[in-house]
């Protein structure tokens, strides 16, 4: 034991001093020496050995940096996404457009007006901006944000129908990623679930008969993750309003979008998440995100009728689902952008759903017929693929696009590439199936493609030792 170096030598080393506070440094080294104790116990001895004190000083001291290193390390990520999924949830669902992020830059960095009136003195919303634009936009009578539509369809429930039925379609009774199911948030906010029709089929009777005094809400909810075709019925947010029932129709959109910033394939692939006065006007409350297709950032965006609204803003529960300042600055510059002419707004998500197979498939030739005939190890192939929309409850739309298979000239080493692409700083994630690796160029940034020929180009040096 009397070789273990003393804390305070090593607590002054030069390789460490001034890495990490001096409390967390001591913590680590305690760490990192009671190891030492409880894995080589045979190995110690009272002896004094001033060879194996060194050896252990060092030991200490590599042990301490490469943990100080890995606590640096603790942070999201870039990376790079050939996934052939654009909104992708485990990759923060789509890139923001830059332009949003330094519309507000200046703002972070200074005090902000955010719920103050200058003028008059008085403590206003903060959300009147978003609100003002919002009405503009659409029909809609008032408008709340919160920080998710999980959280927008939780104040709706417990603001409406706490210990109230929420009547809703067995089709809809959706559970979306992470295990997070529908039912389970009704029933944490309060509401009383009331399932009806059958798994395939709903019809208009059924809202009918179901809705009574005990009745807080009727929801409506796209379906997520997956279609029911077949011998099937549901109805419409046009044929329950026709219903004329007596409480409030609640439609949880999931996603959604203005018309005239889509292709017109896109948009009539699209079409169910079409933000329009119509949907508006037929249902009382409507929610969606704040992201995915409509491409800001991630937010439960409630609109519908005031007198709705006002139940939802009384709720002590509004101010824990509350948006913070950066929230609402850039969904306040994103609205501004939705008043330009169509042609003049840049948003990702567009831009990535707007491409063409043919201009997709240009690229992966150029690609490939540049840098072929300078690969040693590697061919690059151009080759259709399937791009999924994503994003939860439209994983079910998807269009032609085009990528790279990169194939090895020395037998299969899918799993290789697979494996090297992705260890790559930053990584680059495509996808391996049925002993192939193909890299979908639909959602690549334009400062992602000297970055993906780099790491070719390293996968071609390394490529044997796979």
């Amino acid at each position: 034991m009397r070789n273990i170096p003393a804390m305070h030598l090593i607590l002054n080393t030069p390789e460490l001093k001034d890495k990490i506070k001096p409390n967390l440094l001591a913590k680590i080294i305690r760490q990192e020496i009671n190891k030492i104790k409880e894995n080589s116990p045979i190995n110690l001895t009272n002896e004094k050995s001033d060879q194996e004190h060194e050896k252990l000083r060092k030991i200490i001291i590599q042990n301490a940096q490469a943990q100080i290193l890995k606590l640096n390390k603790l942070k999201i990520k870039r990376v790079i996404n050939c996934t052939g999924v654009i909104l992708n949830t485990n990759l923060g669902r789509i890139p923001m457009a830059q332009h949003l992020i330094d519309s507000v830059a200046s703002n972070l960095t200074s005090y902000i007006d955010l719920e103050q009136d200058i003028i008059g003195g008085e403590r206003i919303d903060r959300l009147r901006h978003i609100s003002e634009i919002f009405k503009f936009l659409t029909d809609c009578e008032d408008c709340l944000v919160v920080n998710n539509n999980a959280s927008a369809v939780m104040l709706i429930v417990n603001s409406l129908s706490k210990n109230l039925n929420v009547v809703i379609s067995r089709q809809e009774l959706i559970e979306i990623g992470g295990n997070f199911r529908l039912p389970d948030i009704i029933a944490a906010s309060g509401g009383l679930l009331k399932e009806i029709g059958t798994t395939n089929r709903t019809k208009p009777q059924d809202y009918t008969n179901a809705t009574d005094k005990t009745t807080g809400i009727i929801l409506k909810c796209h379906l997520s993750n997956f279609q029911i075709s077949g011998f099937t019925q549901s109805v419409s947010i046009d044929e329950l309003a026709k219903l004329k029932l007596k409480a409030p129709i609640v439609y949880d959109l999931g996603s959604a979008f203005f018309t005239g910033y889509f292709d017109q394939a896109s948009e009539a692939i699209l079409s169910d998440f079409l933000l329009n006065d119509s949907i508006i006007g037929k249902t009382d409350l409507i929610s969606f995100s704040g992201d995915k297709l409509f491409g800001g950032c991630q937010a439960g965006i409630i609109l519908g009728k005031t007198k709705y609204i006002k139940k939802l803003k009384s709720n002590p529960l509004y101010r824990a689902c509350r948006v913070d300042k950066i929230t609402v600055m850039l969904l306040e510059n994103l609205l501004i952008n939705y008043l330009k002419p169509s042609h003049k707004i840049n948003l990702p998500a567009f831009n990535f759903i707007n491409q063409s197979q043919e201009n997709l498939k240009l690229l992966a030739q150029s690609i490939a017929g540049q840098h072929n005939d300078r690969l040693d190890n590697l061919t690059l192939l151009p080759c259709p693929t399937q791009l999924l929309f994503g994003g939860g409850n439209i994983t079910s739309c998807q269009k032609d696009s085009f990528g790279i298979e990169i194939i090895s000239k020395h037998g299969k080493k899918t799993n290789y590439i697979h494996k090297f692409m992705r260890n790559f700083d930053p990584p680059i994630l495509g996808v391996a199936k049925h002993d192939k690796f193909v890299l979908d160029l639909a959602t690549l940034l334009n400062d992602d493609y000297d970055i993906l020929l780099t790491a070719i180009y390293e996968l071609d040096k390394n490529i044997l030792a796979g």
